[in-house]
């Protein structure tokens, strides 16, 4: 019976200690502690941002409660990112130490504007912090523009290597021109053209006569064509010099040779590149087997890098030459001659003239070649 002696002794002293806890907490509870700040006594620097667009009837209430808060006012800046207000808003944010005019100017990129290069560099960095963008729809009231350009081809089955062509040099123009901040959408070109309004301008690259006028006669914004001849001096036009190319061939294949190339949309850019060769020389890719039987044991020039490749099989490397329209190096043997046409100086002029065109500086000149590289 020992053991029971000792099981008693020590729930006696558990519910002892358990009860002697309970008073010391209950004791303590009045016993005033001193408070302790939760946050350390060190003050820190901020700035409150406030993104705002015609907002006159709130605005100024929220400036001044912020105005009004417990902290020292050296310690923190209050700025308004105002994105082309029409209202009021101006004189609200004037007192937050930047203007709307400076903000809208700093953030649409304008440079007519005197702005110091402590306050540009502030508010870009806010804006930065904020991924913040102007609205785009606020951006074309103050501006006139919607930023936004057309980009108007025909794609045909019957000719994939011009399809690539045009593919690479579209994808050179849609790289310059976001780099611009400029948003480019295709516009399919069709007997039901539909022309979206928002549009600032368009490049029309090898559109047959029918199809440039659909879309002439369907938007009034400047149109630059390229790889086309239009022969209407309301129209810019900008072209690769061919001719230069194919006279360079004779140094490398004789006088004899024949010049292969797919179908171009624009008749009248097809004649000028063909204008000095002979017609027996010209040969229309039409179908692969007619054109790989016409070639056959001669000398060719092929215009185009994708056509040379399909054709390469049929010819020896040393009875080819080809005339590339792309950047890139292409996929074929250095025993194989390429000319390379300027297509990088093209895409850049084209977009340079647009520019022009679109802030209303009309060149005189509207017929630029490109000499190839």
């Amino acid at each position: 019976m020992q053991y029971l002696y000792f099981i008693q002794q020590a729930l006696v002293w558990i519910i002892t200690i358990y009860w002697v806890y309970q008073l010391v907490i209950s004791l303590c509870s009045f016993i005033k502690l001193k408070d302790k700040p939760l946050v350390d006594d060190k003050e820190h620097k901020f700035v409150t941002i406030i993104p705002a667009h015609n907002e006159e009837q709130v605005i100024g209430n929220l400036i001044e409660s912020l105005k009004k808060q417990d902290y020292p006012h050296e310690l923190y800046d209050i700025y308004v990112i105002a994105d082309n207000c029409t209202d009021k808003t101006a004189d609200v944010a004037r007192e937050a130490g930047v203007s709307v005019a400076t903000v809208s100017y700093i953030m649409n990129n304008r440079t007519d504007m005197k702005i110091s290069e402590e306050t540009r560099k502030k508010v870009l960095q806010i804006a930065n912090l904020l991924n913040y963008r102007p609205s785009q729809a606020a951006k074309s009231l103050a501006t006139g523009r919607n930023s936004m350009i057309g980009l108007a081809y025909r794609l045909n089955p019957d000719t994939p290597s011009r399809n690539l062509d045009l593919i690479n040099f579209s994808n050179l123009l849609i790289e310059r021109l976001n780099r611009l901040k400029l948003d480019v959408l295709f516009l399919p070109v069709s007997d039901t053209l539909v022309i979206n309004r928002n549009i600032d301008g368009i490049i029309a690259i090898d559109l047959s006569h029918k199809d440039f006028a659909l879309l002439s006669n369907n938007c009034f914004v400047p149109i630059i064509s390229v790889d086309m001849l239009i022969n209407d001096s309301l129209f810019y036009q900008i072209y690769s010099d061919m001719p230069v190319l194919i006279e360079r061939a004779h140094e490398r294949l004789g006088n004899d040779f024949a010049v292969v190339l797919e179908p171009y949309e624009n008749e009248a850019y097809l004649e000028y590149i063909t204008q000095n060769i002979p017609g027996e020389n010209i040969i229309l890719t039409s179908s692969f087997a007619e054109t790989a039987t016409k070639i056959k044991g001669r000398k060719v020039l092929i215009i185009g890098t994708c056509l040379a490749l399909m054709l390469r099989s049929y010819i020896s490397d040393s009875d080819m030459a080809v005339i590339s329209c792309s950047e890139y190096e292409p996929p074929l043997p250095e025993s194989v001659y390429v000319y390379q046409n300027d297509i990088a100086k093209k895409a850049n002029l084209t977009i340079n003239i647009l520019l022009n065109a679109l802030d209303r500086k009309f060149e005189v000149k509207h017929d630029h070649k490109i000499a190839p590289l």
